[in-house]
């Protein structure tokens, strides 16, 4: 072989080896990206390469295996707060689950504004379980099939949600006319004899028109309601302090930590966009630090999920 051919071959060698190597590569990228949706019994289970996401139709619950990462929950019911990262299995009830998908952003150099890394963060928050998880540098093309499949998920959860909800509601309703009932009878008969605090939460209930899935409740040294929460997964909410009491939502409202207490600003029935004052209520008092953590959080992802969905409402008009 002389040396003309010799460097012929070794040029065509040389590019073979780059396009075998930009195959590998290739593919390597469609194996980190590859995703799929596999029915399971009762339910159905999103996998990628470092997550499967299982929805359980039967059990009403949402099952996430992550190979890295960050898992908090909140102390609740004697049961202390619990913080995992790195690989990792959570459960969550279905009711009160919420997904969100981020850009993860580069920081600018200079003067550059930041700009998408092509990566995401995706986020799993239940306000039943008082608990989230965040997924990070996940790619873009495994986190546009999952939203795909959230929004079956999503749709599911609603359904569960609307369902569980009018059967609170026709419980309390039941409950509410039945204590209304005997409530009015006892101060008929005795006008003098207060209601009790289940006969006044059952009263609130029957005028409000719902029964709330998370409430608390304080009494005075006589056993009468000081203050009292009862907040509804749709972001409904009944609040009575200081002697007032409103039935209202969470859209608008605002959140702020007091000393011993939590203060809650809702829009009552004199609020409009000329007169925005909100009404203000002071409640949780005697309640750890934890617990009113626990609550505030709830109360604004239920405010933010209002106020987005109250904007998406308007995009669309």
């Amino acid at each position: 072989m002389d040396a003309s051919n010799y460097w012929i071959w070794w040029i065509v060698g040389s590019v073979l080896s780059l396009v075998l190597i930009a195959y590998l590569l290739l593919e390597y990228i469609a194996w980190l990206e590859r995703t799929q949706v596999v029915a399971v019994p009762a339910g159905l289970r999103f996998v990628a390469r470092a997550l499967q996401v299982e929805m359980q139709r039967g059990k009403k619950r949402v099952i996430v295996q992550a190979q890295r990462g960050h898992y908090n929950q909140q102390a609740r019911n004697g049961v202390p707060a619990l913080e995992k990262t790195g690989a990792l299995t959570a459960t969550f009830e279905a009711q009160g689950l919420r997904f969100s998908s981020t850009p993860e952003m580069n920081p600018g150099t200079g003067k550059d504004a930041p700009h998408p890394s092509g990566l995401y963060t995706l986020a799993f928050n239940s306000t039943e379980d008082q608990s989230s998880l965040r997924i990070e540098r996940v790619p873009s093309a495994v986190a546009a099939d999952f939203e795909h499949f959230s929004q079956q998920v999503v749709l599911w959860i609603e359904r569960l949600e609307a369902r569980k909800a009018e059967q609170d509601q026709a419980a309390a309703a039941a409950a509410a006319a039945a204590a209304a009932t005997a409530a009015a009878a006892s101060q008929q008969s005795n006008p003098s004899v207060e209601l009790t605090a289940d006969a006044q939460v059952a009263a609130w209930r029957k005028r409000a028109g719902f029964s709330g899935t998370s409430s608390e409740i304080g009494l005075d040294d006589k056993g009468r309601v000081s203050w009292f929460v009862d907040l509804d997964p749709t972001g409904r909410i009944t609040l009575h302090s200081n002697s007032r009491t409103v039935h209202t939502t969470l859209q608008g409202a605002e959140f702020i930590s007091l000393g011993g207490e939590l203060e809650v600003a809702v829009r009552d029935e004199f609020w409009s966009e000329e007169h925005h004052t909100l009404a203000r209520f002071r409640i949780l008092k005697g309640r750890s630090p934890d617990e009113r953590r626990a609550w505030k959080e709830r109360l604004e992802l239920l405010r933010n999920q209002l106020e987005a969905q109250s904007h998406a409402r308007h995009a669309t008009h």
